[in-house]
């Protein structure tokens, strides 16, 4: 089940996965609100898990961390999803059709 974007544990998760990209990339919170243009109190909210941003917001920091969007934004489908982007097999090209043999 998708979780709402008011549930608290979800906003933890994202912000716990920020810090942790944050600091294995050696930035400060100050330097990655500075290079996302945003307030760096608003980032220590974030990773506290008191705010939860805007997907564009999210997609500014996991530029910035060098992660992929779906890295941070694993956290908002609940643990009995298989996956949050499932890949379809393109369908198989009809074979006899006009000028086939």
């Amino acid at each position: 089940m998708l979780r709402t974007r008011t549930d608290p544990d979800m906003a933890k998760r994202i912000g716990d996965k920020i810090r942790e990209l944050r600091k294995a990339t050696g930035i400060t919170q100050e330097t990655l609100a500075w290079d996302c243009g945003l307030d760096r109190g608003y980032v220590g909210h974030i990773e506290a898990g008191r705010k939860l941003p805007s997907l564009p917001v999210l997609a500014q920091i996991a530029a910035r961390l060098g992660a992929d969007l779906l890295d941070l934004v694993a956290p908002l489908v609940s643990e009995d999803r298989a996956a949050l982007v499932r890949r379809v097999p393109s369908p198989a090209a009809p074979s006899g059709g006009v000028g086939e043999p």
